[in-house]
C-alpha cells in the first residue's frame, strides 16, 4: 500500500519550516484537519503555536520524533507543547511530497502545494525546488491555492470533490485556481 505523503508547516518571513507527514496528507483527509485548524483558533493563537510551542529537531538519527506528527491534530493548540523532527527541506521535493500546507504567519493565510509538476511554477525563482529523477525529468512543487479567513468554505468544498476534480485535470494544471474563481 502506497502512503500518501506531504509536509506541514509554518512561514515567517521568507522561511518555511515544518515535518513531514508520512501518510493521508491529501485534501478530504490532512487538509480538511488543517481547515479544522485554522478556522478554531485565531491569527495569534496559531503563531503562538508554531513558535513557541513546537520544537524541530534536525538530524534526529533515533527516529525519537518521527511518530508525533501523526497526532498533533489532536493537540490544544493554546498550551501543547510538540517535538517534531524537522522536515522543512521536503516540500520541495517534487516527486515524494505529494501536498504540502503552509501556515504563513505574516498574513494569516495558508498556503497549499502539491507536486509532480513537470515544469516549474513561474512566479516561484528561489534555489533547487525540485527532484530530479534517475531519467533526468525534474518534478516541482506549486503554490496551487490560498486559504483566507473568507474562502474556507469554498476551499472545504474543493478539498471535499478532490477525487472529480482531480480526475479531469491536465499533468501541469492548477485546477484549484480555477475552482476558486468560479
Amino acid at each position: 500500500m502506497m502512503s500518501t505523503r506531504g509536509f506541514v508547516g509554518f512561514k515567517k518571513g521568507n522561511e518555511i519550516k515544518g515535518w513531514y507527514n508520512h501518510s493521508s496528507s491529501y485534501y478530504s483527509y490532512l487538509g480538511e484537519k488543517i481547515l479544522d485548524k485554522y478556522e478554531d483558533y485565531s491569527h495569534d493563537t496559531i503563531s503562538d503555536f508554531f513558535l513557541k510551542n513546537i520544537t524541530l529537531v534536525k538530524n534526529d538519527k533515533e527516529d525519537r520524533y518521527y511518530q508525533n506528527h501523526k497526532d498533533i491534530f489532536d493537540k490544544d493548540w493554546f498550551v501543547d507543547k510538540v517535538t517534531l523532527q524537522d522536515g522543512s527541506g521536503f516540500l520541495w521535493d517534487g516527486l515524494s511530497c505529494e501536498y504540502g500546507y503552509v501556515f504563513n504567519l505574516d498574513n494569516d493565510t495558508v498556503e497549499v502545494y502539491r507536486s509532480y509538476f513537470t515544469l516549474p511554477q513561474e512566479r516561484v525563482n528561489e534555489g533547487k525546488r525540485f527532484y530530479e529523477s534517475f531519467d533526468g525529468t525534474k518534478y516541482y512543487t506549486h503554490h496551487v491555492c490560498t486559504i483566507t479567513r473568507e474562502n474556507t468554505e469554498q476551499i472545504r468544498k474543493m478539498f471535499r470533490d478532490e477525487d472529480d476534480l482531480n480526475e479531469n485535470a491536465e499533468q501541469n494544471d492548477h485546477w484549484e485556481e480555477k475552482f476558486l474563481v468560479k
